[in-house]
Parts: structure tokens; sequence; C-alpha cells
């Protein structure tokens, strides 16, 4: 046997050699003399080593042993190699396999390639051939047990993702119950209630045992003709709104109610999700026309909502199955944790939506790349337009930057694409272009526009266009000339009060038959006296101690592990009361405190002025999810208190806290 002095390859690691002496090794050789000698070689640098003499052999070997790596000749009596081989492969097993043959058959063994042959040796064999054959079958060993450990962490975070998100499952179904207008969801097919809120109860006089599982048109709720109309219709038209009907409660009263209603699906079936306001309630209040609108909103975004969420989850808990599945394959399992990480930043923008719709989101305005969002826009909401309504985005070279919340660019592009896709109902061009426009302090433009360097974003269709003598009511709050339960009236007046509030303005033009432009205009973050750029913030190694007040225990130690990492020494507090006594008792003076607006017992402001009576220097980077939690938070220190927004971006976290600790 050739190379009996071979000394290990310079590009094998010694942690590879040390490997494979753990390994078992089982070799299959028929030729007494050859397998006497390449036994006493492979037992210099080998673990267990089990010897066979054919195939019959090496089978039952393998099935009892369950051998690391198989060596084994082709040609053999009873059994040849490639049949054994075949048998093993039958059974499951990945494990890696050498071939020794006399003769150079490479192409034999790459038509036996489909059963997993590894390397191949020719006879007379080499021992530095077959050493680094055993060396790359370690290393791929090496490589998939380092892969399977990883493996199986990401697949438990991902558990734990599917965990949190199932927990907003709960929170949807708290807010249904409580809500203070009347809610049920039915079954579409045969009408019976399978879920009614307090308020239903309270109006109708019935109990959930004389409800839930009942028809609501045999409980003598609504009449057969009412609960058809109200099915019908959805099913027809899509969700409606302002519906009258008339409802008879358990005491045999009729109450008329506005009726507003979406096909939602609920454990894969399709029900029907009822939302309604008592009208003489309406008419008391001088408040009929804003209620029933708002209602239509609510509607709207229950459904939308609902939808939204079983999409997003169905998506992580998808992907958490198939990385499960895919446990031997690291390129799924990455390409799995991308696409949950992409379905968790778009719940976090339907979360920001609502809020802004609510009225309780926290504007965070920054210097952004409009090209950027519209492009990101333009493939979030493809799906949402018609198949054959074509796009094109014509963006502008070297567009200037403009200070605005992105999430508010995302709501005035949602808008005026869902509102230029209606209006293309057979089809046809939907055009976005973006450029620098200088608006003169002298001109034509001054009696509409206010001068200045702006950005402006055209959104132009060929569709229907709108009559001159409703274009002037457009931007109107609760102005819709779609048909029932097909809009608020809300879209447009939203995008203009948005546009107003960043200091720019949005003009429209219109031709029946030829189409509509939207043409929004947003200031030039740095005008003519352009302010001196401030350097970017690395995510460099940070140093300092930093002590976090989090109640959730999953947010605590997925915040906390980010912070280390990046370099912080994190003292982990559950309560307030944990850091008080951290800070006073146990005597640390941390650099920074990092806590939420509204906790449990204790606000962070007087979380803030509790620690700073015994710790006057410390400094505080607020967290929040609405900006009504920000009112009467405290200045912290020489300068204006840090709110960062929820749910936290681990990159904006580690620039926000850079920018406090070196302040």
């Amino acid at each position: 046997m050739k190379g009996r002095n071979y000394q290990s390859s310079d590009t094998v690691s010694a942690d590879t050699q040390r490997y494979l002496k753990t390994l078992s090794v089982l070799y299959v050789e028929d030729e007494k003399d050859t397998r006497i000698l390449v036994k006493e070689y492979l037992n210099r640098f080998t673990g267990d080593l089990i010897v066979a003499a054919n195939g019959e052999e090496g089978l039952h070997a393998y099935l009892k042993y369950s051998p690391d790596i198989i060596i084994t000749d082709i040609q053999m009596p009873k059994m040849d190699g490639l049949a054994m081989v075949r048998e093993m492969r039958a059974n499951g097993t990945n494990v890696p396999v050498i071939i020794l043959t006399a003769f150079d058959q490479v192409d034999y063994l790459m038509n036996s390639i489909n059963i997993g042959i590894n390397k191949y040796v020719v006879k007379p064999i080499n021992g530095s051939m077959l050493h680094d054959a055993l060396l790359e079958c370690t290393k791929k060993i090496m490589d998939e047990d380092q892969a399977n450990s990883l493996r199986r962490k990401q697949i438990s975070q991902l558990i734990d993702a599917e965990r949190s998100l199932n927990g907003s499952v709960e929170k949807f179904i708290d807010v249904f119950e409580h809500a203070p207008v009347i809610m049920t969801i039915s079954s579409i097919n045969n009408g019976r209630c399978l879920k009614a809120n307090k308020r239903f109860l309270e109006v109708s006089g019935f109990c959930s045992e004389e409800i839930i599982g009942k028809n609501l048109v045999d409980a003598g709720w609504f009449t057969q003709v009412d609960f058809m109309q109200l099915a019908e219709i959805d099913a027809t038209n899509g969700p409606i709104s302002n519906l009258e009907l008339t409802c008879q409660t358990k005491k045999g009263d009729q109450r008329r109610l506005s009726y507003t209603s979406h096909t939602i699906l609920l454990n894969g079936k399709e029900c029907l999700l009822s939302i309604a306001l008592d009208i003489a309630d309406q008419q008391r209040n001088g408040q009929k026309t804003v209620i029933s609108q708002r209602l239509e909103s609510v509607g709207r975004l229950a459904g939308g909502v609902a939808h939204d969420f079983n999409n997003k989850l169905t998506v992580i808990m998808g992907y958490a199955e198939l990385a499960k599945k895919k446990i031997t394959d690291t390129r799924c399992i990455e390409d799995c944790l991308k696409e949950v990480i992409k379905a968790a930043e778009y719940s976090r923008g339907i979360a920001a939506q609502l809020s802004a719709v609510s009225k309780h989101q926290v504007i965070s305005s920054r210097v952004v790349d409009v090209n950027v969002l519209v492009s990101n826009a333009q493939k979030t909401l493809r799906p949402f337009l018609k198949k054959d309504v074509h796009t094109i985005f014509l963006p502008c070279k070297d567009l200037w930057p403009v200070k605005i919340d992105p999430v508010q660019i995302d709501q005035i592009l949602m808008n005026l694409l869902l509102n230029a896709n209606d209006a293309l109902p057979g089809g046809g061009t939907l055009e976005i272009e973006t450029a620098n426009c200088a608006i003169p302090e002298t001109g034509p433009e001054l009696s509409r526009y206010s001068p200045g360097d702006y950005v402006r974003v055209t959104v132009n269709d060929n569709g229907v266009g709108i009559d001159s003598k409703i274009l002037a009511h457009v931007f109107e709050s609760y102005f819709t000339t779609k048909g029932i339960g097909k809009g608020s009236g809300l879209g447009l007046s939203i995008v203009k009060d948005i546009v107003s509030r960043n200091g720019g303005f949005i003009d429209v033009e219109s031709q029946l038959g030829v189409g509509t432009t939207f043409t929004v205009f947003l200031p030039r973050s740095m005008p003519a006296n352009r302010m001196r750029e401030q350097p970017e913030i690395r995510e460099s190694k940070g140093s300092g101690s930093i002590v976090l007040v989090e109640d959730d225990e999953k947010v605590l130690e997925m915040t906390s592990t980010a912070l280390e990492l990046s370099g912080y020494s994190v003292s982990k507090c559950l309560t307030p009361f944990e850091a008080i006594s951290l800070c006073e008792q146990a005597g640390l003076k941390p650099n920074l405190i990092v806590a939420d607006v509204v906790m449990p017992d204790m606000n962070g402001k007087e979380l803030l002025e509790r620690i700073r009576t015994f710790h006057a220097e410390v400094k505080i980077l607020f967290k929040s999810g609405y900006a009504s939690e920000l009112r009467g938070v405290p200045e912290t220190g020489g300068y204006m208190n840090t709110i960062i927004q929820k749910p936290v971006d681990i990159s904006e976290l580690y620039k926000k806290i850079h920018a406090i600790m070196n302040t």
C-alpha cells in the first residue's frame, strides 16, 4: 500500500484530525491481504473500526453498529459494494460513503451518483488519497453537526415567535368582547351565531347559552329576509356599511340598527363579521353621519386586521414547520428565517397603520429617500392591485431628501395607489414618478403653492377619470363616489392631512375618460442653507452600564442579549421597583435607564424621578407605542427626552443609546 508515511495536509485543521479519531468506520473488502493492510492503516487515525468481508456482512454490520463513515470495495461476492449502499440508502441513511475500486471506473461511479457516493479511491490504494477522502467526509460531518445545533436554536426562536404572535389573537378576541358596539360572528351557510360580544347580549336581552350555536333567525333577532340580505350583499359586493335592519330583542322590542358586515375566515371556514349601531342612539346624539362612517372604518379595519394577521401568522407558522422538516438543509433554514422576519416587519407596519388611524401613532420623522420608500410600497401593494393593472415607477436620479415618518409615506401611497386601482375597472397603466421641484417666489405658481424646494411625487392613471363637478370635493372627509361598503371617504382626506402636517401640499387633475393625476409636494429636508450632515452612527461596540426595565420576559431577554452583544453591561429588571432597589440598595450607578413610558404600578416619569433622588446624573431612554403616553414626559437633563417607538428596531436602539451616551 502506497503512502504509508503520509503526513496530514496543511489545508485540514487539527480539529478535523481529532474529530476523525472519535468516529466509527465500517470497512468492507473481500481480498484478505488488502483488508489486513488497510485495517492496520485505518487504526492509526480513526476511532472504532468495523471490518466486513463482503456486502452482506457489511450491510449487517451497518444495521447493527450505525457507523459514521463507510469504506467499501465495489466488486465482491454475494453482494457488491454499490448494491450494499443502495440497501443502506433505502433505510434512510445519509452516512458518507468512500468507494474503493481496482479500475479507474469514473463513468461507472458517475452513473451511480444517485445512491449518494461521496468519494472514490482507485486501487492500488494510496494512503494519501484515502486519508484525504476520510478527512473530507469528517469535515462534512462536523459542518452538519454544527449546522444542526444552530438549527435547533433557530427553530426554538421560531416557536417562541409563533407563541408571541398567537398572543395577538387573544388580544383581538379581548377587543371584540369588550367593544362598545354590537358585534357578532356568524356562519354564512346556516346563520348560526359563533360568537357574540357583551354589547350584543346587553341590547338583545339574550344570554350566551340562548344565542351561541343557534340560528340568529330562529332566535328572532333577524328576519330571514334581513339576514339573507346582509349575507348576499356582502358575498356579491364585498364589505358593506350602513345597511339599516330592524332587529327584535328577546322581550319583543324592535331596534332599528345600522349594520356593517365583512366576510372573514375563522378556522378555515367563511364567516360573517357583523357590527351594528343603534340608529335611535345616533339620532339622539345628533351624530348619525360621523358615527356611521367611523363604524364603517372600524369594520374595514377589523376585517383587514383579521385578514392580514391571519396571513402573517400563516407565514410564520408555515415557515417554522418547513424549518423543522428541512433540518438538514442550511439554506432552507436561512430562507425560512428571512420570510419570518419579513412577515414580522409587515405586521409591525399593520400596527403602525392602526395606530395612525386611531390617533395614537408616535410620529417618528427622519430624513428619508422617497425613491426607496416608493419602490418598497410598490412591491408591498402589488398583490392588492388588479392583475391587469400595469405599474410603472420612474424614479428621479439624485432625488432630494425629505424629512417625514416613513409610515406616513406608506399611508399616502397606499391610498393613492388603491384609488387609482379602483379607477381602472378594465385594467390599465398606473404610473408613479418622483422629481425635484423648485417653486420660485414669483410666477404663476405663486398663487397656488408656497415657494421653495420640494420633492414631487406624481401618481397618474389612465382610468375613468373624475367629473369636474365633484373634483373639488375629493379631499373632503367622508366624501366618496364609491358604492355601499366600497369606501369610507376618509382616504384622500387623510392623505391631505399628512401632507399638510409635513409642510407640503397636494394637487389633483382629472378628465373623464382620460385619467387622473395626483401630485404630492413634500418640502426638501435641507434647503439652501444646508445643515451640516450628521455622521452616521455605526453599530460599533458600546460601553457603559444600562438598567433595562421591561415587564415582558421574552422582550426583556431579547433586548438584554442584543445590548450585551453590543458591549453594554445590562442589569435586567421586570418591574420599576426592582430597578429602584438595584440603584438605591445595591448602589448601582448606571449610565442609562431604558424603560417603557407606561408600566404596571409606576410609569417611566415616576421611575426617573425616584432614581434621580440618589443618582441625579442618570439618563433615560423611553419606549412608547402611543403618542398619548408621552404627555407629561419630562426633559432628561440638558437635552430633550429621547423616545424610541415600539416595536423596537434593534439597529435603531443601538443608534439611540449611542447618541444619549455621547451627549
